[in-house]
């Protein structure tokens, strides 16, 4: 059995990030590397994502998780 998850995300490189009850509900995504950081998601090593290009988070009153750009880029 995984890790017991609100969400997973999966790069397609196979990264995977977990939302559990010990992360914040709201998760930046991007390409720098922040190990110590457990609510941000290294997605790609590419410049063709910003280093912190997306924010992921769940929203209480319509209960869903949306999504963010915070990117001049596309998601």
């Amino acid at each position: 059995m995984g890790e017991k998850a609100y969400a997973k995300i999966v790069a397609e490189n196979g990264r995977q990030f977990h939302i559990t009850e010990d992360s914040s509900l709201e998760v930046d995504i991007g390409r720098e590397r922040r190990d110590a950081d457990p609510n941000y998601f290294c997605l790609a090593d590419q410049n063709t994502i910003s280093k912190k290009h997306a924010q992921i988070s769940w929203d209480i009153t319509n209960h869903g998780f949306f999504i963010k750009n915070l990117s001049k880029n596309k998601i």
